[in-house]
């Protein structure tokens, strides 16, 4: 009886605590907040995968209805944590430097942010962003790393890629030697990567974020800005999928804080579709 009770209570169905707010509409993500002065930014991003930024024409732009700021590598805000020595911006979550978008001119990938054009509404925005003319000094790229083996370096956990072995295998009397190879699996949520972002000074700063970490996310902008933990304040009430993609601040999102900060008003960035990738 009781092994009969316990299967007809696990085939009840299970209300999710949430899931009344997100079937209604009544869910806000990091993209959906509104407040007054709230402003909304387009990335514009590289169309080359490795060189340097010779020059960033934005004076169409500039002229265009409702475009409030163009942030670049140029006029971006001080960032005192990015300017430490190499030792300081150690991650230990990643292998080698983390990447710090608008940090310099050089390129490091395909549609990687290199401005930020920021307006009164998201089509005037959209709209700035197309107009920004971005000049390049490409260089030659590698993405097969089958043709880069020369080059490579030991992995940071190099235990973590140990596998099997290799003695045993070369004196084995019969050997089944292949090699398999599976396509790049790429992050793709429903919700795109986004942030809306507030100011209040030099020192307090409340992120409206996609993440599914928010101490992380809360110690990576204390460490970047040298700011107080009571001073940054991290609202993450729903994330609309991510497997994984949401567990740090990515580059859309810092774009937005530093956006706001050299702003000084209320910002959302948002990525596109495309720039997930």
């Amino acid at each position: 009886m009781e092994k009969e009770s316990l299967q007809n209570k696990m085939a009840d169905p299970i209300d999710r605590v949430d899931g009344r707010a997100k079937v209604t509409g009544a869910a806000h993500y990091a993209a959906e907040y509104k407040m007054p002065g709230l402003t909304y930014g387009v990335l514009v991003t590289s169309t080359i995968a490795k060189g340097r930024v010779t020059s960033i024409d934005s004076k169409d732009a500039e002229r265009s209805p409702g475009v409030l700021l163009i942030l670049s590598h140029l006029n971006r805000p001080e960032v005192p944590g990015w300017t430490q020595n190499a030792a300081a911006q150690e991650d230990s979550r990643v292998a080698g430097k983390e990447f710090h978008v608008f940090e310099d001119d050089s390129i490091h990938f395909n549609h990687q942010p290199v401005a930020l054009v920021i307006a009164d509404t998201l089509e005037r925005a959209t709209e700035g962003a197309r107009l920004v003319k971005v000049s390049y000094r490409e260089e030659r790229h590698e993405t097969n790393p089958s043709s880069a083996l020369s080059t490579a370096i030991k992995p940071k956990r190099e235990k973590d890629y140990l596998r099997g072995n290799l003695d045993e295998y070369v004196a084995a009397p019969i050997k089944l030697d292949a090699q398999y190879h599976t396509p790049v699996q790429v992050h793709n949520p429903m919700e795109m990567h986004a942030a809306t972002v507030v100011w209040e000074g030099s020192d307090r700063i409340t992120v409206y974020n996609k993440t599914q970490a928010v101490k992380i996310a809360q110690q990576d902008i204390m460490k970047a800005f040298k700011l107080k933990e009571e001073n940054v304040v991290i609202h993450s009430p729903f994330v609309g999928g991510a497997f994984g993609s949401s567990s740090r601040v990515w580059p859309q999102e810092m774009a937005a804080i530093l956006g706001a900060k050299k702003l000084g008003r209320p910002l959302t960035v948002m990525a596109r579709r495309d720039q997930g990738f």
